[in-house]
């Protein structure tokens, strides 16, 4: 009985994440369904409905498979693809940090808050200043390469909306000694390039290795459910102004190095290997609110192998 009780308990705690991103999809169901085709309605009502995890012979159990629709508002979806997107993160700065002995910095770029009906034509504003900010000459004497990505946020009680870019940036090591930007001097180039004198700050700051928070920032949601779900209204406006939008952008030597993980194996001494051996894929039915095991399959010897570590733990 105990024993029991500690398997319920394990499998509870797994499927803690994935339960609560399930149990938001029919209101997410309900505000998409008439905005997209029947086919893809059909998909997203049905996503997260399945769900396989692999298991070790150490107990060990990791997303593995199911069906889902991979549509950009998917509360599912777009957590499996954080996760992953974050693992791949950590890679790329890695490799800048360690083998290309370049220094990252962490910057925030914002602008003041806008009303719904604006907000489309901000995020297109947004993306021509930066363009007129990376095109400047002391932008380009320190960049090596960026990552730029775009958040938005909600403001409820003003019923505004937040378009805002985390960038990193990435260095030569002597950036900090011999051709440093400050805080200030930041500043002054991002209300230049957004041609707007209101805009009163921007967070810059050095990357640490290994640093999760910048991860975290870059890695998340464009956009967080409990605000794009907020209202149906609100919903209209999320939807309106990043339908087709390009979230994340890779330039100079983080696009270079994406290309060399697909095409290459340069960098595969640096790929994280997970040393479990996973025997068991367990098959997961949604049921009553509650995710319900209903097969388990043997993995057959010849087929078991290691397998890459490619994601991290976000909420």
């Amino acid at each position: 009985m105990l024993d029991n009780t500690k398997k319920i308990k394990k499998n509870q705690e797994f499927l803690k994440k994935p339960t609560e991103k399930k149990l938001k999809m029919q209101d997410f169901f309900e505000k998409i369904k008439n905005k997209v085709s029947e086919k893809l309605a059909v998909k997203i009502f049905e996503c997260g409905d399945i769900i396989g995890f692999l298991k070790s012979k150490g107990e060990k159990i990791r997303l593995h498979g199911g069906r889902f629709c991979n549509n950009r508002f998917c509360p599912m979806c777009s957590w499996r693809k954080a996760r992953k997107d974050g693992y791949l993160l950590l890679l790329l700065f890695s490799i800048v940090q360690k083998v290309m002995k370049k220094e990252l910095i962490f910057l925030t770029l914002t602008a003041p808050n806008v009303e719904g009906e604006e907000l489309k034509n901000e995020i297109n504003d947004f993306n021509n200043s930066f363009k007129r900010l990376s095109n400047t000459k002391d932008f380009k004497s320190i960049c090596k390469g960026y990552i730029r990505k775009l958040e938005v946020t909600y403001n409820d009680q003003e019923d505004t909306y937040h378009p805002h870019f985390h960038v990193v940036i990435a260095v030569n090591k002597n950036y900090f000694t011999k051709n440093y930007i400050n805080q200030k001097k930041w500043l002054d180039m991002w209300r230049v390039a957004k041609r707007d004198k209101t805009i009163t700050q921007v967070d810059v700051r050095k990357a640490k290795f290994n640093d999760l928070k910048g991860v975290y920032e870059i890695a998340t949601y464009s956009a967080k459910a409990s605000d794009y779900l907020y209202s149906e209204n609100v919903f209209d406006v999320f939807y309106g102004a990043l339908k087709n939008k390009k979230i994340i952008t890779f330039n100079g030597i983080f696009k270079e190095i994406l290309i060399d993980l697909k095409t290459t194996e340069k960098y595969n001494d640096l790929l994280e290997t997970d040393n479990e051996i996973y025997d068991k894929q367990l098959w997961f039915t949604w049921s009553e609110k509650n995710y319900k095991l209903f097969r388990t399959d043997e993995i057959a010897e010849t087929e078991l192998q290691k397998v890459f570590v490619d994601e991290i733990e976000i909420d």
